[in-house]
């Protein structure tokens, strides 16, 4: 079932995506059709009249070693299991072989079909959900579209929480991002105060929560202003003898691959709740820190599993973006050459 009112939208960026595919393709060889076959990298063209995923082969035939490019029509699946969404390759074709010599190769493409499917069983992309210890969250997962240079997939929880209300522009990943994950700041509120908390990988712990004293803290949903968001939250020692309602202004930001806070432009608070200044700065830290740990970390992955990690996060209107990558952050490094040669100064 498709939800009519996502409560988080995943865009992807194609490009992006199609990258990561192909940085943990595993290459290989065989004796196909009669002869030795071997690929080598795979790479993926979404669009919304049929997308493709090209690989590179080479043949070796008795006269020669040719290069070529084989070609496979492919379709995004949305697979679910409990709280867990997948999207995956499935083709949707059969393949075709283009060689460097121009000779025919139909025999190796049809002796490769059944080969092809392999390639594809690991999942693209990976939504994972919160859980608890009554049990996994609901989610209603539709299936992923192709918009344009980027894949949208929708979804909503069992919460009943406000829609995702960020405009179109805002949704779509920058140009160095794999995605952009829009969370109605609704349904992050009541993530937390909930209590639930996102399925990670093992060895993947949550940050813990160092409230003071003998406070506990519950949360309200936040409110968007010029500088941030004005985050309310109530703090109550056990016997409810003290107690601090405050209004804390922040900005979000990006930390450890997941959702943080910058520290507070502004802390309000009546005079009349008497707690000391220290003691007032620390709930108000807490208190962003329990907002943001449904999304400390992500709750999703990309090719291999790999955890993904958010880079910035933005707002627009009551909506969290966060801009991040799908797999491993990697620098260009420059091969090292010879010198250059030392020319003389021409004389006159």
């Amino acid at each position: 079932m498709t939800p009519t009112e996502p409560q988080i939208v995943l865009t992807i960026s194609g490009i992006g995506l199609s990258a990561r595919a192909g940085d943990v393709f595993t290459p290989g060889k065989g004796v196909i059709a009669g002869v030795d076959v071997s690929w080598q990298a795979l790479g993926v063209r979404f669009s919304e009249s049929g997308s493709v995923a090209t690989i590179g082969v080479l043949v070796r035939r008795p006269a020669a070693l040719v290069g070529g490019t084989l070609t496979v029509p492919v379709h995004l699946r949305t697979t679910t299991k409990g709280s867990t969404a997948n999207l995956r390759l499935v083709p949707s074709g059969p393949s075709s072989i283009a060689l460097a010599d121009g000779s025919d190769a139909s025999e190796i493409a049809a002796a490769l079909d059944p080969v092809v499917g392999g390639w594809f069983r690991e999942p693209l992309v990976g939504l994972d959900g919160w859980y608890r210890t009554d049990g996994a969250l609901p989610m209603i997962v539709g299936p992923a579209k192709v918009d344009g240079p980027v894949i949208r997939w929708e979804i909503a929880t069992g919460l009943p929480a406000a829609p995702v209300d960020a405009g179109e522009r805002a949704l779509r990943p920058g140009m160095a991002d794999d995605f952009t994950m829009a969370v109605s700041t609704e349904l992050v509120t009541m993530l937390a105060q909930g209590h639930w908390t996102p399925v990670l990988r093992a060895g993947d712990p949550l940050p813990s929560l160092a409230i003071p004293g003998d406070f506990t803290i519950a949360v309200g949903r936040p409110n968007k202003t010029d500088r941030g968001f004005e985050v309310p939250s109530l703090a109550r020692t056990a016997g409810r003898c003290r107690f601090a309602d405050l209004r804390t202004e922040a900005q979000p930001a990006a930390s450890d691959g997941g959702l943080s806070w910058k520290a507070p432009s502004r802390i309000g608070m009546p005079a009349s709740h008497k707690v000391s200044d220290e003691e007032r700065n620390a709930l108000a830290a807490t208190a962003l820190d329990v907002l943001s740990a449904p999304l400390a970390a992500l709750p999703l992955t990309g090719p291999k599993r790999y955890q993904a990690q958010a880079r910035i996060v933005r707002s627009h209107e009551n909506t969290l973006l966060l801009d991040g990558v799908l797999g491993a952050v990697k620098g260009r490094r420059l091969p090292k050459g010879p010198p250059p040669p030392i020319v003389p100064s021409a004389t006159r």
